[in-house]
C-alpha cells in the first residue's frame, strides 16, 4: 500500500472516530433538562413542551419534534461511522483489488460532512460545528490523498 493510501486511510479512520465522538457527545444532551431561569423562560418552556399542533399523522409538541431530530442526528452519525468502519475494514483486506470503492465513499462522506457542517454553521452553535468541520476535514483529506 502506498504512503498516500496509508495517510488517506488514517484520515478516513480519524473522520469515523470524530463522527462517533460527536454522536456520543450529542447523546449527553439527553441526560439533563435545562431549568428556566426566569418567568419568560418558564412560559417558553411550558409552551414548547405542552402546546400541541396538528401535523400529518397526529399532534406533536415542538419539544417532541426537537427530541426526535436530536436523536436522529446521533443515530445518523453512528450509522455513517459504522458504514465507514465496515468499508475501511473491507478495503483493507488483501483480496480487495483496488481502493476504488473506498475512495468513492471517502468522497461521498466528504461532500456529506461539508454540507452538514454548513448547515450547522447556519443553524447550530459552535461546538457541533467544530466537531462536524473536523470530521469533514478528515474525509476531504482522505478523499484527496486516496489513490485508485
Amino acid at each position: 500500500m502506498s504512503r498516500g493510501n496509508q495517510m488517506s486511510r488514517r484520515f478516513f479512520v480519524a473522520g469515523v472516530v470524530v463522527q462517533c465522538v460527536t454522536a456520543c457527545a450529542h447523546l449527553l444532551s439527553f441526560l439533563s433538562t435545562p431549568e428556566p431561569k426566569n418567568e419568560t423562560e418558564r412560559q417558553f418552556f411550558d409552551t414548547f413542551q405542552n402546546y400541541r399542533f396538528p401535523i400529518p399523522g397526529g399532534t406533536r409538541a415542538m419539544s417532541e419534534l426537537m427530541t426526535g431530530f436530536s436523536a436522529h442526528f446521533s443515530i445518523s452519525m453512528f450509522a455513517l461511522a459504522i458504514l465507514g468502519f465496515v468499508l475501511w475494514r473491507w478495503c483493507g483486506r488483501e483480496r480487495t483489488p483496488a481502493l476504488t470503492p473506498y475512495r468513492q465513499f471517502a468522497v461521498v462522506m466528504a461532500v456529506s460532512m461539508v454540507a452538514i457542517t454548513i448547515n450547522s454553521q447556519v443553524f447550530f452553535f459552535v461546538v457541533p460545528t467544530v466537531c462536524l468541520g473536523l470530521a469533514a476535514l478528515c474525509f476531504v483529506v482522505s478523499a484527496i490523498t486516496a489513490k485508485a
